[in-house]
């Protein structure tokens, strides 16, 4: 617990709550560590009610800490990266790529909630550095210069 609010363990792309049961929803760097993204949104807009808000941040696959604990051989691409780290290191103390790790890309998660129709993008900006936002309309450069990214989300009414 923490300050007598219990704490629970769950799946982000099946929580234990009501539909529309909060206003807000705060996720931060949780994105790359679910297997489905698209599940994971589609949670968010289950539990948060129409008109509340969601604000998820997450570190992108070729950002330079994309791969976590074998950075910097993830560049080497999410097959090759993990294998070439095991050979060399062994294996990652924990974040393994497909196990507890998932290549996530700015741009196809944009995408993702683009496409969703019940969930509104408001904002999307590098969390480190938010006043240079234009990073994220460029195809290329917003997947290796974000390093986070991190969205601003509005449920849809009705």
């Amino acid at each position: 617990t923490c300050r007598g609010v219990p704490a629970i363990a769950a799946d982000a792309t099946r929580l234990p709550f009501a539909d529309a049961a909060f206003d807000g929803l705060f996720c931060s760097n949780v994105l790359e560590h679910v297997p489905s993204v698209p599940m994971m949104l589609d949670e968010v807009a289950r539990v948060v009610r129409p008109g509340g808000w969601a604000w998820i941040s997450w570190t992108n696959w070729w950002s330079p800490w994309g791969g976590h604990n074998i950075t910097p051989l993830h560049l080497l691409g999410p097959d090759l990266g993990p294998r070439a780290w095991e050979r060399l290191f062994g294996p990652p103390p924990k974040n393994v790529p497909g196990e507890g790790l998932f290549p996530t890309y700015v741009g196809q998660t944009l995408q993702l909630v683009h496409d969703m129709a019940e969930l509104e993008l408001v904002d999307a900006v590098p969390r480190y550095y938010p006043s240079q936002r234009w990073i994220l309309r460029v195809p290329g450069l917003r997947e290796v210069a974000t390093w986070n990214c991190a969205m601003t989300l509005r449920r849809r009414s009705g």
